[in-house]
């Protein structure tokens, strides 16, 4: 763990600097952080951890590939011990009728989620599976990764394509050290939350209702998905049955998922699926 370094991707604020505080205290883990902004870190972070020698800040703009190819060279420049990503970065985008979408606000949610996920995994899974220990690539699920998401469609497209991605590139490289999974945080109340609130007039029945309930009630526990990495961290040895899986940090239990390790890699669970393979002798098809 010392002197191994953990890039955070989006980590400015909202879920990816509640990671990285959390990572910060509970580990002895280097973060490099990026995000696109210098100044929501001074107004997000404590100056112990910006101050940290721990602690690098790089701007980035994921959908940009030479940002992600630059970020790459800074770390052979520096011959940095890369552990892994955690890929937080994600816009919600535009929402509406499929009829009322403007191509240009379509492009860019798809650019930054998902393009920005594939230029992770195109420039580091190499040089991640190429080192002697384990390392990893965690992306974000979100709404519409493994179920409807009516009225904001391009974000729901790029969030169902980033799992499917994930289970394509562990598969790839299943014979390596390097894993992959995406994390369901759940409907927390960060600032993407907020800006999809704000289009409520645009969206379905569905969603306003969710979207009243968590502005009256609250969202889900941030603490959920912050204390899934960070047991992911303790344990990376012994979950590589997970790679290429969503995880629900509100719902799935960390204990079910190493206990049934044997049933999950002989299943199609945590994977989008019509139906578990396993399931041949069913009458309801």
């Amino acid at each position: 763990m010392k002197n191994e370094n953990i890039i955070i991707v989006g980590s400015s604020r909202g879920i990816g600097a509640h990671i990285a505080e959390n990572i910060f205290e509970n580990t002895q883990y280097n973060l490099i952080l990026c995000s696109r902004s210098l100044s929501t870190f001074r107004k997000n972070f404590k100056k112990k951890l910006l101050s940290s020698s721990r602690v690098k800040i790089k701007i980035l703009d994921v959908s940009n590939e030479n940002n992600i190819r630059n970020l790459l060279n800074f770390i052979k420049k520096n011959k940095l011990k890369l552990k892994g990503i955690i890929n937080c970065s994600g816009v919600v985008g535009k929402g509406g009728k499929i009829s009322n979408i403007l191509t240009n606000d379509w492009d860019n949610t798809i650019k930054t989620n998902l393009y920005g996920t594939f230029f992770l995994y195109k420039y580091f899974v190499d040089y991640l599976a190429k080192r002697k220990t384990k390392t990893f690539i965690i992306n974000f699920s979100g709404g519409g990764g493994t179920g409807s998401f009516p009225y904001l469609d391009s974000y729901a497209v790029s969030k169902v394509a980033i799992n499917r991605l994930c289970e394509n590139v562990s598969e790839e490289y299943e014979k390596t050290n390097f894993i992959t999974f995406s994390i369901s945080p759940g409907s927390i109340n960060t600032k993407m939350f907020y800006d999809f609130a704000k289009q409520s007039n645009k969206l379905g029945k569905k969603l306003k209702l969710e979207i009243k309930d968590r502005l009256i009630n609250g969202g889900a526990d941030i603490q959920n998905p912050t204390n899934l990495i960070l047991f992911f961290l303790e344990n990376i040895g012994n979950l590589s049955h997970l790679s290429g899986r969503i995880i629900s940090a509100q719902f799935d239990s960390i204990e079910k998922l190493i206990r049934n390790k044997k049933h999950i890699i002989n299943s199609d669970l945590l994977k989008l699926r019509r139906i578990d393979k396993k399931v041949v002798d069913t009458e309801i098809l």
